[in-house]
């Protein structure tokens, strides 16, 4: 329940996309009605709220504290918005990137990345940031190598790991490697992988709930993701298997050859599940 400024009370139930987080620590939010909430993390109330127009999808902030807004699952622009007021300072446009639920941005505002069904992340750069104008320059990951098959990448996550580096879950369709970690620095290149997860693409696909999804033991589609402040711990939303998956670094870690500031882990391990203390069901 959110506090808002004219004293009447809201929630956040019409259809989460998700949040971020800005530098002051408060937290903006984004519904499927395009609803955009900026609000204290420490006491609820609503700072600002605004509505973009085809709803919304998950945001990005940038380290001056704007938020990059996508207009909806089928984003065609991302609106930037000004945390001061939460009016549009400027937008990313000429976007065709599919069905598209998470995007990321650099600390600088120079550099976008969307998630794409259509294959990769898309890369747009301003030399300005948010100041300059926008343009397509890469998209990342449009195909990888998989069981000596070259396959599109429906990517569905782009979340920034504390290290610097940028990682890319992809779809089920894409086994057996879930994550891909890409470092900034070598112009986005893979330095890091995570592989050996129950994928449901690897099964017959019988294994299923009564309503016909994967059982929660698989994944499918990461559609959002959270580090630890330390990195070695993150939380991912699997949207067809109606879980949030904790997952954990093994002791160990690997540095990169001439990337010394960036700790990258070995290996993540899947915990088992916990039981829901609300009902009787895991």
């Amino acid at each position: 329940f959110l506090d808002m400024p004219d004293q009447s009370v809201d929630t956040l139930l019409n259809g989460h996309r998700g949040m971020g987080i800005l530098p002051d620590g408060n937290v903006v939010a984004s519904l499927s009605n395009g609803s955009v909430y900026l609000f204290n993390y420490k006491t609820r109330e609503v700072i600002n709220k605004t509505v973009v127009e085809g709803g919304g999808g998950r945001p990005g902030v940038d380290s001056e504290g704007f938020i990059y807004q996508m207009n909806g699952v089928f984003a065609t622009q991302v609106d930037i918005l000004d945390p001061a007021d939460l009016t549009v300072y400027n937008s990313v446009t000429g976007i065709s990137a599919g069905v598209t639920r998470c995007m990321e941005v650099s600390p600088d505002g120079k550099h976008v990345f969307i998630a794409s069904q259509s294959g990769g992340a898309h890369h747009y750069y301003s030399e300005d940031g948010v100041d300059g104008t926008y343009a397509i320059v890469d998209t990342i990951l449009k195909s990888v190598m998989v069981d000596t098959l070259e396959k599109a990448t429906a990517t569905n996550l782009v979340q920034w790991h504390p290290s610097g580096l940028l990682w890319v879950a992809t779809f089920e369709d894409t086994p057996p490697t879930f994550m891909y970690a890409l470092d900034p620095d070598q112009d986005f290149a893979v330095v890091d992988s995570l592989k050996g997860i129950p994928w449901w693409g690897n099964t017959d696909k019988t294994d299923t709930t009564g309503t016909g999804y994967a059982k929660p033991q698989y994944l499918r589609a990461v559609r959002d993701a959270y580090f630890n402040a330390e990195g070695n711990e993150f939380y991912a939303a699997d949207f067809y298997g109606y879980t949030i998956k904790k997952f954990k670094f093994s002791p160990g870690t690997s540095i990169q050859p001439g990337q010394d500031s960036k700790t990258v882990p070995d290996v993540f391990t899947l915990y088992h599940n916990y039981p829901n203390p609300f009902n009787p069901e895991t």
